[in-house]
C-alpha cells in the first residue's frame, strides 16, 4: 500500500491556505463597512459623553431641587392632614343630608301635587286668555287716544309752570303793594267816596300785570314783580333821589329803576325809567323805557326806548 499521507497533508494544507486566504479576502471587503460602523459608533459614544456631562451638570440643581421637595414634604403632610379632618367634617355633613333628605323628597311630592293644582288654574287661564286678548286690543286702542291726548298736555305743561312760576313770585310784592294801597285807601275812604276806593284796589292789581309786559328777557321773566314794585316806587316819588334797588333772592338778580326824567306824550302824564339789572358782577339786561298813566290811574308800558 502506498503513503498517501503526505500527499493528503499538503492537499488539506493547501485547502487550509486557500480557505485562509478566501476568508481574509471577505474580511478585507468587509472592513470598510466595519470601519464605518465603528466610528459611527466612536460619533455615538462622544454624543452620549456629551449627554452624560450636561446630565452630571444638571445633577446638583436636580438636588436641590430634591432637597426642596423634602423641605415641602412636612407642610404637604399638614396640609393632608388638614384635609383628612375637612374630610371627616364633610362626611358628618353628607350624613345629615342623607337624614334630611326623605323630607326633602317629601316636600318634593308635595310640591308636584300643588304643581297639578296650578297646572289646573293654568288651563283655566288660558281659556279666558281669548276674553283678555280682546279686552286688552280694546285698551290699546283708548291708549291711543290718550296718548295722543297727553301728548297735548305735556306741550302745555312747561307754560303753565312758567305762569305759575311768575305768579308765585308776583305774590310777596303784590301783598306788599296791596297793604300800602289799603293804607292809602282808608285815607282815600275818608276823602273820597267807595267808588274811588274802588278804583285804588283795582290799580293795584292791573298795574304789576301790565306794567313790564316784553319788556324784560324771557329768561329774568321773574324779576317783573321785584321791577314793578321798584317803578311804582319811583313813579310815586316815594324815593327822593328818583332811585330803587331791587333784588331777586331766587335768582340772585341785583338792579335799580331810575326815574329819567318825567314827560308828557299823547296827552298822557309819563315817567322815562331806566332799569339796569346784574347778575354774578355780569349785566343781565339794562333797557329804556316809558310808562304812562291812564285816564283810569293806571301806569302802563307806553313803549320802549333804544339807547
Amino acid at each position: 500500500m502506498k503513503n498517501y499521507a503526505l500527499p493528503i497533508s499538503i492537499l488539506c494544507l493547501s485547502s487550509a491556505i486557500a480557505y485562509f486566504g478566501y476568508a481574509l479576502l471577505t474580511f478585507v471587503a468587509a472592513l470598510p463597512t466595519s470601519l464605518e460602523k465603528i466610528e459611527q459608533t466612536a460619533k455615538s459614544v462622544a454624543l452620549l459623553e456629551d449627554e452624560i456631562a450636561m446630565i452630571i451638570e444638571q445633577v446638583p440643581s436636580i438636588l436641590q431641587e430634591v432637597e426642596q421637595v423634602r423641605m415641602l414634604v412636612p407642610d404637604v403632610l399638614s396640609e393632608s392632614a388638614m384635609i383628612r379632618t375637612d374630610a371627616i367634617s364633610v362626611q358628618k355633613e353628607m350624613q345629615a343630608y342623607r337624614l334630611a333628605l326623605p323630607s326633602i323628597l317629601d316636600e318634593s311630592m308635595n310640591l308636584r301635587k300643588d304643581i297639578l293644582v296650578v297646572e289646573q288654574e293654568m288651563e283655566a287661564y288660558r281659556d279666558m286668555l281669548p276674553k283678555i286678548m280682546v279686552e286688552t286690543a280694546e285698551i290699546r286702542k283708548q291708549v291711543d287716544s290718550l296718548q295722543i291726548e297727553l301728548a297735548a298736555y305735556r306741550q302745555t305743561i312747561p307754560k303753565v309752570l312758567q305762569e305759575v312760576e311768575a305768579t308765585r313770585q308776583m305774590i310777596p310784592p303784590t301783598l306788599d303793594r296791596v297793604d300800602d294801597m289799603i293804607a292809602e285807601a282808608s285815607d282815600a275812604g275818608k276823602r273820597a267816596s267807595e267808588g274811588a276806593v274802588a278804583g285804588v284796589f283795582s290799580g293795584v292789581f292791573k298795574a304789576p300785570l301790565a306794567m313790564f309786559s316784553g319788556v324784560l328777557p324771557k329768561n329774568d321773566s321773574s324779576d317783573a314783580p321785584y321791577v314793578t314794585e321798584a317803578a311804582l316806587k319811583v313813579i310815586k316819588g316815594e324815593d327822593l333821589d328818583g332811585f330803587v334797588m331791587f333784588r331777586n333772592k331766587k335768582t340772585g338778580t341785583v338792579g335799580s329803576v331810575t326815574l329819567i326824567e318825567s314827560l308828557i306824550i299823547e296827552d298822557k302824564d309819563c315817567r322815562r325809567l331806566s332799569i339796569r339789572a346784574e347778575r354774578e358782577g355780569k349785566l343781565v339786561y339794562d333797557k329804556l323805557m316809558n310808562v304812562c298813566q291812564t285816564a283810569s290811574g293806571e301806569w302802563i308800558q307806553l313803549d320802549s326806548v333804544k339807547r
